[in-house]
């Protein structure tokens, strides 16, 4: 019986019967081996040309470059060492970073993610293992299904596997590259993984060379990275500002002491030396730049500035309230591990996707000694309308220096208003229970200016809890609520029947 014939193509075709590779049919099981060479050799999988082992899989390596060359406009040399040194010239371009945007301006975001979707999925197919290629069934079932939402080529089934052999045409940097990102991923899912070194080179290709911010603050940007299994934030420190090597480690040190549900998690840190070629008054000489930057766990929820100015009018006390206890706990936390944030504004209060609260930001941060309660520093940072009278008077640093920034987020979330009334608010806010009565009470005493009038962690902590309870001994259970209402029900039914008699 003879097979479907299949359309012609001067490289690939697929039948129901059989594989024709690069224009010579080949009659195949699972494995044919043969010891003809074909004439394009830069689309032949590495196994035909060393073994003569020819399978499927053969066929989705020339697809790959094929896929390659349409994404990149490169195309692939017909030798077999420059078709090899083809491949890893791909590779080596797209683990330090997507360069569709600089290659094609004109395309939109949508149609860039397409494009370096699309070279992903060529690399899975050129990949040095056949196993580890994909079919084209999966290929057609992600055409069929999938493609037609862009944002999916974010996130996608064929982001280029960390296990991928890929890079064994590489250098033992890039196969060091494919361990970080693994290593990356662990740390997602394990909670008590501990914070370690990156490379540049790994959180540029995350990042895709840097190429979509998702926020911005004094000290620099936040960018998203995105893995094959999993997001993660990747803050760049701005080079030019007046911050040194030991602020840098300060901060790495205050995040890796902070392990708490309510504090952003850091996850690593680079920091690397570029040398650049510069003009200096007229003499040309290479400068040293120093690139610093943080990798975290990634807050979906924007932060609690864009939440009060765009969402909080609309939703109940209680949810506020859950955003206080969270910030508070997270704040208690810290200055139990004798750390002082010094930058505690909305801005810096991150929410995930249960809208719980996570302090962020720790490029002020500094770290208290035991016994020591106070800072004398000249150098005055942070937010106007956040920072404590006695920082800005006299440089004095003190957890009192957070308690004063918690009070002005108790009083945004309370008046659900980024431009309140600093002096007046309280008078016209319409408290709806005793429990949003007792959080202006606290929130007016941290914002006292005298630093000793304001109360301690512990004392808040202590406030909240005992409001708690008593709410909770006021509530009855529902048994108890059941009993009282079928307590009175019966009394009333034997009252009207001795009215009766």
């Amino acid at each position: 019986m003879t097979g479907p014939k299949s359309r012609s193509s001067p490289f690939l075709t697929v039948d129901t019967h059989g594989t024709r590779i690069l224009g010579r049919r080949r009659r195949i099981s699972s494995r044919k081996s043969t010891r003809e060479r074909m004439h394009t050799r830069g689309y032949i999988a590495p196994e035909v040309m060393d073994t003569g082992n020819v399978t499927v899989k053969s066929n989705m390596y020339s697809l790959g470059v094929l896929i390659i060359e349409i994404a990149t406009g490169d195309r692939c040399p017909s030798d077999e060492s420059s078709g090899r040194s083809y491949i890893e010239n791909a590779v080596n371009t797209w683990m330090q970073g997507s360069n569709v945007e600089l290659k094609y301006p004109s395309l939109e975001a949508g149609f860039i993610q397409q494009v370096e979707c699309w070279i992903n999925i060529g690399l899975n197919c050129v990949d040095i293992q056949p196993e580890r290629r994909p079919t084209i069934g999966q290929i057609m079932h992600f055409l069929e299904t999938k493609s037609a939402n862009p944002e999916y080529y974010y996130y996608g089934e064929f982001i280029m596997s960390s296990e991928s052999s890929i890079t064994a045409w590489s250098s033992s940097e890039m196969r060091n590259q494919a361990n970080e990102l693994k290593a990356l991923e662990s740390m997602l899912s394990d909670a008590s993984a501990e914070p370690t070194k990156l490379s540049y080179a790994l959180l540029k290709s995350v990042t895709r060379n840097f190429s979509r911010m998702i926020g911005r603050g004094g000290f620099g940007a936040v960018y998203l990275g995105i893995l094959p299994k999993g997001k993660v934030a990747v803050k760049k420190l701005c080079i030019l500002q007046d911050l040194s090597n030991n602020a840098f480690v300060d901060e790495i040190v205050c995040l890796k002491k902070a392990h708490h549900s309510n504090v952003v998690r850091l996850l690593g840190y680079c920091a690397v030396a570029h040398g650049e070629l510069m003009e200096v008054n007229g003499t040309h000489v290479i400068a040293e730049e120093t690139q610093r930057l943080l990798c975290f766990e990634y807050v979906p929820n924007g932060d609690l500035q864009n939440y009060i100015k765009e969402k909080c009018a609309g939703h109940e006390w209680q949810i506020r309230y859950q955003m206080i206890k969270g910030i508070c706990h997270g704040l208690h936390y810290l200055h139990k591990q004798r750390i002082t944030h010094l930058d505690l504004k909305p801005e810096n209060v991150l929410l995930d996707a249960n809208m719980e609260p996570k302090i962020t930001d720790f490029g002020l941060s500094r770290f208290l000694a035991e016994g020591e309660s106070i800072i004398v520093t000249k150098q005055i940072f942070g937010t106007r309308g956040s920072i404590a009278p006695e920082l800005i008077n006299s440089g004095e640093i003190s957890f009192k220096s957070d308690i004063y920034g918690l009070g002005v987020i108790i009083t945004k979330l309370l008046t659900r208003d980024n431009n309140y009334d600093f002096e007046n608010w309280h008078k016209t806010l319409e408290v709806g229970c005793s429990q949003e009565k007792r959080c202006v009470e606290i929130a007016r005493k941290c914002v006292e200016y005298d630093q000793h009038k304001r109360p301690t962690m512990d004392e808040i902590m202590q406030e909240l809890n005992e409001m708690e309870n008593t709410i909770q001994e006021k509530k009855p259970s529902v048994v108890q609520k059941w009993r009282n209402n079928l307590s009175s029900s019966l009394k009333g039914h034997w009252r009207q029947r001795k009215d009766r008699n």
